[in-house]
């Protein structure tokens, strides 16, 4: 998969999966394309939740996938290809990444956190969330989900995500 950046392609990723499939005897699957441009290199967690990454897959099946990244910032690039694989009723190993950012090395979302969430910033955030992405908050990833947790309150989220999808 090629990752799509603001100055063209990143190729990282790519090179990675290169070598892990020459060393683990797989192949790498040129079909998973990044569609649009997401700008994640040095930006905010604001601006890393309102540009996802979006991604035509063309996988096959009976076949298990490892999702390579250069780097895992809010885990939202390989949720996004996860989620994307898997409903697409295709079988996913694992993920691996060359860097991370200090607490994003798990992707799953912990309960606890979830509920820590939900119990700072009440309905108003959920209903926010399910309106602006079409689910709940139940779908963030560990990471993007203590990042709003850091946040005052479900205004000061709205008010953000919405100065960044302007």
């Amino acid at each position: 998969m090629l990752a799509v950046e603001q100055s063209g392609s990143n190729m990282i990723p790519y090179a990675m999966a290169q070598v892990m499939a020459s060393h683990l005897g797989m192949p790498v699957e040129k079909g998973i394309i990044q569609i649009n441009r997401v700008g994640h290199t040095g930006a905010s967690g604001w601006h890393r939740l309102t540009h996802p990454a979006v991604f035509e897959v063309s996988v096959k099946k009976g076949i298990e996938y490892l999702i390579v990244d250069d780097f895992v910032g809010q885990d939202g690039t390989i949720a996004n290809l996860r989620d994307h694989v898997v409903a697409n009723g295709r079988s996913l190993v694992d993920a691996v990444a060359l860097a991370d950012k200090p607490n994003s090395a798990k992707l799953s979302l912990r309960q606890e956190t979830l509920q820590e969430l939900r119990d700072k910033h009440g309905q108003e955030l959920e209903t926010f969330w399910r309106e602006l992405t079409g689910h709940g908050l139940e779908y963030l990833t560990g990471s993007e989900a203590r990042y709003l947790h850091r946040a005052d309150d479900a205004q000061q989220i709205r008010t953000r995500i919405l100065e960044e999808t302007d």
